[in-house]
C-alpha cells in the first residue's frame, strides 16, 4: 500500500486484529481485561517496580523488549496486573510504529 493512501477503518482493524493475534501466540498481548477484575489501571502502570524495567528496555530493539516483555509476565506469574502493563506497552509500541500491522 503506498504511503500516500490511508486505510478504511475496517483495514484498520483487521490489521491490528492480525498483529494482536501474533503478538498472543508470542505470548505478549492478552486482549481486554475488565475493570472489576484489577486495580486502577493509572496505579499499575505507576509501579516503581514496572517503571524500572520499562525504562530498561529504553534503545533496545524490538525483537529484544517482546522477549524481555515475556520475561516480565513469567517472573509474576502472568498476573493480570502484568498483563495490563506488558498490553499497554505492546499498545505504545503500535502507536509508535515499533510494530507493523
Amino acid at each position: 500500500m503506498a504511503n500516500n493512501q490511508k486505510l478504511t477503518n475496517v483495514q484498520r482493524k483487521a490489521m491490528f486484529a492480525n498483529l494482536n493475534k501474533r503478538l498472543a501466540a508470542q505470548g505478549v498481548h492478552h486482549g481486554k481485561t475488565l475493570k472489576a477484575d484489577i486495580a486502577p489501571t493509572s496505579a499499575i502502570i505507576k509501579d516503581p517496580k514496572w517503571q524500572s524495567f520499562r525504562k530498561s528496555l529504553k534503545g533496545t530493539d524490538t525483537d529484544t523488549k517482546l522477549l524481555q516483555l515475556r520475561k516480565w509476565l513469567q517472573q509474576n506469574k502472568d498476573s493480570k496486573e502484568s498483563q495490563i502493563q506488558v498490553t499497554n506497552y505492546v499498545n505504545a509500541l503500535k502507536r509508535g510504529g515499533q510494530l507493523k500491522p
